[in-house]
């Protein structure tokens, strides 16, 4: 059975499909990000285990902690304002 993590990707990626017909954009186009601020390592690897491979970080020094936490198959952005 699949977990709760893989159903609200499944919502989200739905969304993001509805968006762009409504918008005539193409879904290839959009890049869904996880941001994973004060999220676990366990946690970052469920969502990676769902197809989520791109995640996103506030905080440099989280970021650098948890840089082993992230598949090599990952893309880490930063994003908002650092602190």
């Amino acid at each position: 059975m699949p977990s709760k993590h893989f159903y609200n990707v499944q919502r989200i990626r739905e969304k993001v499909a509805a968006a762009c017909k409504k918008s005539g954009r193409r879904e290839k186009d959009v890049l869904i990000i996880a941001v994973s601020k004060n999220r676990s390592g366990k946690e970052i690897r469920s969502a990676y285990e769902v197809g989520i491979r791109q995640f996103g970080e506030n905080r440099v020094q989280e970021a650098v902690e948890k840089r082993l936490s992230f598949p090599s198959s990952c893309v880490v952005h930063m994003v908002g304002r650092l602190q």
